[in-house]
């Protein structure tokens, strides 16, 4: 789904204009960034979106075989999906 289509699929279940529904949905788009950034959960109804800190770790060049250090990455989003979206409800 396009992001054009769900806003129009918004604006007709809320029975709203498109242009109202707008900037209601770049709020929530910001909003779940910045969680993101801050390694905080944004709660749904299908899940979690969120941030986490991955800590550093040894990999490997693939090309070389020689041992890296890989660093740490943070704000690094993950979703969880609820059981709700799994189906177990």
């Amino acid at each position: 789904m396009k992001r054009e289509d769900m806003i129009k699929r918004i604006a007709k279940r809320a029975n709203m204009s498109q242009k109202d529904i707008l900037p209601i949905l770049e709020v929530i788009e910001d909003e779940t960034l910045y969680a993101i950034s801050m390694e905080e959960e944004m709660p749904f109804k299908f899940g979690k979106i969120g941030g986490k800190t991955v800590p550093e770790r040894d990999g490997v060049n693939p090309k070389t075989g020689e041992k890296i250090k890989i660093s740490e990455k943070r704000g690094y989003p993950y979703f969880k999906a609820s059981s709700r979206a799994k189906g177990k409800n």
